[in-house]
């Protein structure tokens, strides 16, 4: 039988009780956290390319040094094939491949003729070139 005191302490039990894990997960959660060792790996590769150019001779320290970079390449390309793989779903996931784009670049500018003179090409180019901008100003 339901009583007033039953009703009450089922109430005020409730009112105890945290709400469900109900913290929002952004969409692209794991992308944004693959991003961001993409990030970390690659700044380990471009100082050890700046490295590796220190010694422009072909010496056993400059050998070494390139060697350690190609390695880290292999490293930073491993994430890129995870990040194409992986959809994105916001516009925060699609910077991310972007960035991953400008790796394979070796972070030369896109421009219109980046990847061919095609109008398919070129609108490629251009939605790149538009993350680019929308990324330097926010």
């Amino acid at each position: 039988m339901l009583t007033r005191r039953h009703a009450l302490s089922v109430v005020a039990s409730a009112a105890l009780v945290p709400p469900a894990a109900s913290a929002t997960i952004h969409p692209d959660a794991t992308l944004l956290q693959l991003g961001d060792q993409f990030e970390a790996e690659w700044a380990k590769e471009r100082e050890l390319w700046a490295a590796s150019h220190l010694h422009p001779s072909p010496d056993v320290i400059g050998n070494a040094i390139a060697e350690q970079a190609e390695g880290q390449s292999d490293r930073t390309g491993e994430l890129v094939k995870r990040i194409v793989n992986m959809p994105a779903r916001t516009l925060e996931g699609i910077r991310i491949k972007a960035r991953a784009i400008a790796w394979t670049h070796s972070e030369e500018p896109v421009e219109m003729d980046t990847f061919g003179e095609t109008t398919d090409c070129r609108l490629v180019a251009s939605i790149l070139m538009d993350l680019e901008r929308f990324s330097s100003t926010a």
